[in-house]
């Protein structure tokens, strides 16, 4: 499968983030995990940031690093939009197709092309002095998702027993008296 998987992937990476390519952004590392409902890792260096684009049970994330990091942290580009709008913007979840890569990847692309000089920028301007933000800005994005989840999933749970009570009286009415 490893044969079939990373070069297709590859290939949707190359038409969608051709501007890295264009601006030295070179492939250093790629991983296939089968066991991991067919996970992939894809690492994008230059010499200012590496860019981390993998999957997770299907779900494409896309995060930021120095090029030299002693650990495999990195910053997620919702963190690093929220980072850099001062908490204006926030990207939220993904609400497409989880089974769509390229389209997860498009989404990506677009984000990244927006901001991309400025992210290349803080990499190159003494990152280190902004990680504690980043730490701090990353936080506010994964409890700000968790909420957007947990609300889409109370709605969820909402329509579903309204249907179910729909369901109900409507059997109720069908229902012949004895």
């Amino acid at each position: 499968m490893e044969d079939d998987m990373l070069p297709a992937v590859i290939n949707d990476m190359e038409k969608h983030f051709h501007f890295l390519f264009e601006r030295g952004f070179k492939i250093q590392s790629k991983i296939y995990y089968p066991q991991s409902f067919g996970d992939w890792d894809i690492v994008l260096g230059s010499s200012s940031c590496h860019i981390r684009i993998g999957t997770e049970r299907g779900i494409v994330m896309l995060g930021f690093r120095p090029p030299i990091a002693t650990a495999y942290y990195a910053t997620s580009i919702e963190a690093m939009i929220y980072f850099l709008s001062n908490g204006e913007q926030y990207v939220g979840v993904y609400k497409g197709n989880i089974l769509d890569r390229e389209q997860q990847l498009e989404r990506f692309a677009k984000l990244l092309e927006i901001y991309i000089d400025r992210i290349l920028s803080l990499f190159s301007n003494d990152h280190e002095r902004y990680t504690q933000d980043l730490l701090i800005a990353q936080q506010k994005v994964s409890d700000l998702q968790r909420k957007e989840l947990r609300e889409k999933h109370d709605k969820l749970i909402r329509t579903a027993e309204a249907r179910r009570n729909a369901l109900k009286e409507s059997l109720k009415k069908q229902k012949p008296e004895s």
